[in-house]
């Protein structure tokens, strides 16, 4: 024996073990991938499905905070109404407003409560503009 024909016997069985290794290491990373494969393939119908779900509960959350939104508007109102009528009750040194100041201050706060209640028992508050959201001037 020579030592080309060792070191040739020796490259052989080195690339034996390599493939005796290599080999069923590459099978079972095909295996993974198929099965990941047909997993991914099998979530697709239900990703979709959460998702069209996700977007129905969105618009349905959308639609509540913009009904909060117009219920804060409400009680703003009612708020603001309250101060009117407060800032009227204050004594001043000279007249200002007498009855006619006072009616209007409590029609605000009538308005604000008005368009509060009809939040609360659900309803939409009218425009603040009056029929058709813009006021006449």
């Amino acid at each position: 024996m020579t030592p080309s024909f060792i070191i040739g016997l020796f490259v052989v069985v080195l690339l034996g073990v390599l493939v005796a290794y290599t080999v069923p290491a590459l099978i079972q990373i095909r295996k993974t991938a198929r099965a990941a494969e047909e997993f991914l393939r099998g979530m697709t119908p239900r990703i979709e499905s959460a998702t069209s779900n996700l977007d129905s509960v969105l618009g349905r959350l959308d639609r509540v905070m913009r009904g909060m939104e117009d219920g804060t508007r409400g009680l703003t109102g009612a708020i603001g109404g309250v101060e009117d009528f407060l800032s009227f009750l204050k004594p001043r040194g000279r007249k200002e407003g007498g009855s006619s100041g006072l009616l209007a201050a409590l029609a605000s706060v009538v308005a604000g409560f008005t368009q509060a209640w009809s939040f609360v028992t659900g309803g939409r508050p009218a425009p603040a503009g009056g029929e058709g959201g813009a006021q006449n001037e």
